[in-house]
């Protein structure tokens, strides 16, 4: 319920937003998500004189919920994750957005593609869990035309890409009329549930969505994706991990504990690294090697692949 009322409110308000400084609005921004972190989840309510509500905020909060004088940490999040919302619209709708230094002005991770196109910020949703979902905004200024996507924003979407954003988002270049980036990402799920991804995000006149993408999941710290650019713009893509209950294993042999290699007896248990081998070129992404790699008596250890 309160996030349809945060909706809601972020827009109505947005109307109101007079023109500001871009500096006003940085400062805003900042302000807003520092308030926005200092809120923990778990704690005891917050006295409502202290929770920095402005009497608009204030009457809305009364307005939704039963007379007090306590609000709850999730609802003063989503408080201020409203003028945080409301900041992010000023900020895209100003014309020299992108002529600022945002990764040292915006308190928040902030990938901004080196074409000087997409733009993505970012920062923890504060939700107490193992899952460190994000809370992200997209904004692209480009010659297919000005898109962005809002935190929690509703009805049909200009941009279509990950809920909890990208590590990495690299420029390819432009084909007829369409622009491409090559993207990594990377989502901690609980405390041993780790989710890599790459592939290829697609802007068009009708919107930005992921053309590409290949995703991993698995019990194992660490990289299990690495990417190695050349001079002439291919890419060999390396993905090692070890198989586990969260992935589908290697191609062969058997998973079950204690398995060997080859499926036969007398043969001792070895344990093994799932390994794929991509090629991007020209625009496409190619599975070009898939296997096992099982420990040589004479070679590296497996975990120094």
């Amino acid at each position: 319920m309160f996030r349809g009322l945060l909706l809601g409110w972020c827009l109505l308000n947005s109307f109101g937003v007079k023109a500001q400084s871009l500096d006003t609005l940085i400062s805003h921004f900042n302000r807003d998500i520092a308030l926005y972190e200092s809120v923990y989840p778990f704690q005891e309510p917050i006295p409502l004189d202290s929770a920095r509500l402005s009497a608009e905020e204030a009457a809305e909060f009364f307005e939704n919920y039963a007379a007090s004088d306590e609000i709850y940490p999730p609802d003063l999040q989503w408080a201020y994750l409203s003028r945080l919302n409301k900041s992010i619209i000023a900020l895209f709708d100003h014309p020299d957005l992108y002529s600022r230094d945002l990764k040292t002005e915006l308190n928040a991770e902030i990938q901004f593609t080196d074409d000087g196109r997409l733009l993505q910020i970012s920062f923890e949703e504060n939700t107490g869990g193992t899952y460190r979902s994000q809370v992200v905004y997209y904004h692209y200024r480009g010659s297919q035309g000005q898109f962005s996507s809002i935190y929690m924003q509703e009805g049909p979407q200009k941009i279509e890409l990950k809920s909890d954003g990208y590590s990495s988002i690299i420029p390819l270049g432009t084909k007829n009329d369409s622009t491409y980036y090559f993207f990594t990402g990377y989502v901690r799920g609980c405390s041993y549930c780790f989710e890599e991804s790459f592939g290829l995000i697609l802007v068009t006149e009708d919107g930005i969505k992921e053309a590409y993408n290949y995703s991993i999941d698995s019990r194992s710290w660490g990289d299990k994706i690495d990417v190695d650019f050349s001079e002439e713009g291919d890419s060999l893509i390396k993905v090692l991990y070890l198989p586990d209950d969260l992935n589908a294993g290697c191609q062969w042999g058997s998973l079950e504990e204690g398995s060997t290699h080859p499926d036969e007896e007398g043969y001792p248990a070895q344990d093994r690294l799932c390994k794929l081998l991509f090629r991007y070129h020209q625009f496409q992404i190619y599975l070009i090697e898939e296997g096992c790699i099982y420990p040589d008596p004479l070679g590296q250890p497996l975990e120094e692949y």
